[in-house]
């Protein structure tokens, strides 16, 4: 099999695991009964959270803002995709492992689902505050799920261009999001 061939199978692998990402479950089967939010508890996983602020969510956005130039060239590439194809089933790789650890985190530092923030004396939790915690995870499970899921199912639609593009070269202008999550704070409600 020669590397177009090789190429083109992994090309169709890597559509698979973009249609996987933009279906992605962010809930991994948790039970609906509701967290422990004891202060205890969650300081103990203060660790998970600054995990998610300092390193998953950061690298994340890295991986995405370089996936979207590489599938723009790939688009643009007129029959010879090979280096950029190369590049782009690297980064979804890298992207896939980094949303997969993302996910997972947040899970464990919320296992389950959180009770509506009716707490008036909470001034010690701080970051753990139930407003602040449900402000951060509907953002990761509800915005940034939906917005990932269209950034994905763009590029699954740019590599399938790509593929079909060199056997009939045909233009095509689709228009990848800019996911627009930015630094997530916790301070949101």
């Amino acid at each position: 099999m020669d590397e177009l061939d090789t190429l083109a199978s992994h090309q169709l692998r890597h559509q698979a695991v973009l249609e996987r990402l933009a279906n992605c479950d962010y809930d991994l089967g948790l039970p609906d009964t509701p967290s422990d939010l004891s202060i205890d508890k969650l300081r103990s996983k203060e660790y998970l959270l600054i995990e998610l602020h300092s390193a998953l969510l950061p690298l994340l956005r890295q991986h995405i803002t370089s996936l979207s130039p590489a599938l723009r060239e790939l688009n643009q590439a007129q029959g010879k995709p090979t280096p950029t194809l190369k590049l782009v089933i690297e980064i979804l790789l890298k992207l896939e492992l980094t949303l997969d650890q993302t996910i997972r985190t947040l899970n464990d530092l919320i296992p389950g689902k959180l009770p509506k923030p009716s707490r008036t004396n909470d001034q010690h939790f701080k970051e753990f505050k139930c407003f602040r915690l449900r402000g951060f995870e509907r953002f990761i499970k509800r915005v940034m799920q939906a917005q990932l899921a269209t950034f994905f199912s763009k590029s699954r639609q740019l590599i399938e261009h790509s593929r079909s593009q060199t056997k009939a070269e045909l233009p095509l202008q689709l228009h990848l999001p800019k996911p627009s999550f930015q630094s997530t704070s916790l301070s949101c409600g």
